[in-house]
């Protein structure tokens, strides 16, 4: 019984050992346009100010895929909590949440992720100003190392 959990034991430190290696293939500075989508297709005219309009955007990835900057774009900041599962690295912060996958030559990244924007706030004298409707945005972009 011992030997079975301290085997158990040996494989769980082992697949969280390899899960937090870092990776240098991801390391560098990363180029593109980054698009904001929103979901629906019936936005009113009030909603569609909202949705932003395609950035030209900086990814910056160091320590091995472990730490990643955002210059620009929807989504901009210092991310240090990443998770890295093979090509894909996942980031968020606040209300956004984003993942970047290394292509199978590592000459590029596909971003895919969402947010959401305050698109209405109200305002109580004793609460102040609070959200009171959001629109969802799909992120999506391409990135090639810059030279």
């Amino acid at each position: 019984m011992k030997f079975t959990t301290a085997l158990v034991s040996i494989g769980v430190a082992a697949i969280c050992a390899a899960q937090a290696q870092p990776d240098s293939r991801f390391d560098g500075i990363w180029v593109g346009m980054e698009t904001a989508s929103a979901g629906s297709a019936h936005l009113s005219a009030n909603e569609q100010k909202f949705v932003p309009p395609p950035h030209q955007t900086q990814i910056i990835i160091a320590q091995g895929g472990t730490l990643v900057g955002i210059i620009g774009g929807i989504c901009p900041g210092r991310y240090e909590k990443v998770q890295r599962t093979g090509d894909t690295l996942t980031f968020g912060a606040k209300d956004c949440v984003l993942k970047i996958s290394l292509s199978h030559d590592g000459k590029s990244l596909i971003e895919q992720g969402k947010c959401f924007r305050v698109t209405e706030w109200l305002d109580r004298a004793y609460y102040g100003k609070f959200p009171h409707a959001m629109l969802g945005l799909a992120i999506t972009g391409t990135f090639h190392r810059s030279k």
